[in-house]
């Protein structure tokens, strides 16, 4: 994350709390994001537009600033931690701002997580795996997923409106991803996966329900 010092106030921000980092999958289908208020949060890519509470926003290209809904979430308002891949710098609305403290820029780093906020977040074309990196990197002591199917569900990739680039994006390309996790097994136990369903299988699987009633 290249912006001066500031990433010398992400490492250690959550050191032995807990983070929630929402994704996208169909497993959230009417889940009642207000259970989250008390959690701290990182929402990825789209699902900011259904909790605009969330405590950060990561997407990690410039799809998300091309088809993010305005009418459901406004940049402009929006209080929370921003991160963003360095490639959306020009971007707007990134471009109006000029250099505010809540954005932080971050290199993508494809080899593995790296506890280093300085040379980035692991991105083997993957925002999940960006986010699961992050919250390493603040030290939370617990880290849970929400979303993290990693499986089509009648056609569809997430539980929001399916942009075309997700309707046409092949369950092969879901595969390759997912032997990517492999690359977190050190931290496996830090990691809660909301979903038992979910095709990723080193983290310990528990549904959402047991944890928010």
């Amino acid at each position: 994350m290249r912006r001066d010092n500031r990433h010398n106030n992400i490492k250690g921000l959550r050191e032995g709390k807990s983070v929630v980092i929402i994704g996208g999958g169909t497993s959230l289908k009417g889940f009642d994001f207000s259970k989250l208020d008390k959690e701290f949060t990182i929402a990825i890519n789209h699902a900011i537009e259904h909790y605009s509470k969330a405590n950060c926003l990561l997407f990690g290209d410039k799809i998300f600033l091309h088809k993010y809904n305005r009418d459901k979430f406004n940049f402009d308002e929006y209080k929370g931690l921003i991160f963003a891949r360095d490639t959306c710098k020009g971007s707007e609305p990134f471009q109006s701002w000029g250099d505010r403290d809540n954005v932080y820029f971050f290199e993508g780093y494809r080899d593995e997580p790296i506890m280093n906020p300085k040379k980035g977040l692991f991105h083997p074309t993957s925002s999940g795996f960006m986010a699961m990196s992050l919250a390493l990197q603040m030290k939370a002591r617990r880290i849970y997923l929400l979303g993290f199917d990693y499986y089509k569900k009648n056609g569809e990739m997430h539980f929001f409106e399916d942009y075309d680039h997700h309707k046409k994006y092949e369950e092969y390309k879901l595969e390759r991803k997912l032997a990517k996790v492999r690359k977190f097994e050190k931290y496996a136990g830090r990691f809660i996966n909301c979903n038992p369903k979910s095709k990723i299988e080193i983290f310990k699987k528990i549904h959402w329900s047991e944890i928010w009633q």
